[in-house]
């Protein structure tokens, strides 16, 4: 899997299953700011459990914002405060960007 630009600035702190990068709510916040910095847009989040070397998709903690201007600072707000409402829960984010 080839990572962006973006995600290579996480690489030390993400992991990726299959054709997916994931990180902590933590570090998925940080993400998060430096799309906001750099302008990236972010179209959602999607929320995963490791179990293993595997990951099960969890739905209830996803959010797709497709229907909103992905580099917004409305999207970001919303964004910010979904993973960071999860913070302490047992979760990995794959922040759905439009970077290529």
């Amino acid at each position: 899997m080839k990572l962006t630009s973006l995600e290579e600035e996480f690489e030390d702190v993400g992991v990726i299953v299959g054709s997916v990068f994931l990180l902590r709510p933590r570090d998925a916040l940080h993400m998060l700011k430096r799309c906001m910095e750099k302008r990236i847009g972010v179209v959602g989040v999607e929320g995963f459990r490791m179990i293993g070397e595997k990951i099960q998709p969890l739905q209830e903690h996803s959010i797709d914002l497709e229907d909103k201007d992905p580099i917004s600072y409305e999207s970001f707000k919303i964004l910010e405060e979904f993973i960071g409402d999860r913070q302490d829960e047992d979760l990995w984010f794959e922040v759905v960007t439009v970077d290529k």
